[in-house]
């Protein structure tokens, strides 16, 4: 049987019953496996419940022992990743048009840099970290300016060589 967890956040797996016990897990462990309609904690999964159980009765919830009578498709039997969380402000900017054109016509080190920073704004934004989004923002924002600096100041000399 393939057991998939969520330890400190993200989804691991799948597991077979013989890693179980080299696993940290809690009672409250999210579980799942074919045959669970949803995320169960480990305490109430049938598969799981016998390692958490001294002794002593262990609350079944019923839904998560008895399998699912629809039928499934692959998609659906999988773990799906937890939710992200819904941001009210709008994402802040990318720059990356900027980063991009910068790119192509001064060709800095700078301007490459700012292309991998501005990904990161969407990137953490969509995982829900507004402030890391922001910070990142500002972050790329500078390094446009400074590639615009160093492109107004390396122009000459470049176009001094070339012609």
């Amino acid at each position: 049987m393939k057991i998939w967890v969520i330890l400190n956040g993200v989804q691991q797996g799948p597991y077979n019953e013989a890693q179980l016990p080299e696993l940290p897990l809690t009672p409250d462990t999210p579980v799942w496996y074919e045959g669970l309609p949803q995320w169960t904690p480990a305490a109430a999964a049938p598969a799981t419940a016998p390692r958490f159980s001294d002794g002593a009765d262990v609350d079944v919830a019923p839904e998560a022992a008895t399998p699912s009578s629809e039928p499934q498709t692959l998609a659906q039997r999988q773990p799906s990743p937890a939710p992200t969380p819904q941001i009210d402000e709008p994402c802040p900017k990318t720059f990356l048009a900027w980063s991009i054109v910068l790119t192509i016509c001064c060709c800095t080190p700078v301007s490459v840099a700012a292309i991998f920073t501005s990904a990161f704004v969407s990137r953490n934004y969509r995982n829900g970290d507004l402030r890391a989004a922001q910070r990142i923002s500002e972050v790329t924002e500078w390094l446009v300016i400074i590639a615009i600096v160093m492109g107004i100041i390396t122009a000459p000399l470049w176009w001094s060589i070339v012609i």
